[in-house]
């Protein structure tokens, strides 16, 4: 079985991660994450992100749950993110 990394992220042996860090050109700004990840403290910001990704055509957006309190996380979801994105386009539930 082959890693889940792609090969060209396994290019040299590395045995100094702090040389590896500074060679990586590939850092990511926090604009540029920002960007990328859905990140908010409210539950509308996240519900604009995914509605945009529906948007896009999106049919499937799959989630990671990073949150301290992973409970009340998956409860803001249930309670005001999904209802929010329930009207915004047909098969979101």
């Amino acid at each position: 079985m082959e890693g889940a990394q792609p090969d060209e992220f396994y290019r040299d042996d590395w045995h100094e991660p702090g040389r590896m860090f500074e060679e990586d050109s590939r850092q990511v700004s926090d604009h540029g994450l920002r960007q990328s990840l859905i990140i908010a403290s409210d539950a509308e910001g996240h519900a604009a992100r995914v509605r945009d990704l529906v948007e896009m055509g999106a049919t499937i957006v799959p989630l990671q749950n990073a949150s301290p309190d992973p409970v009340a996380a998956i409860r803001v979801y249930g309670e005001r993110v999904l209802p929010a994105l329930r009207g915004a386009r047909a098969g979101i539930s």
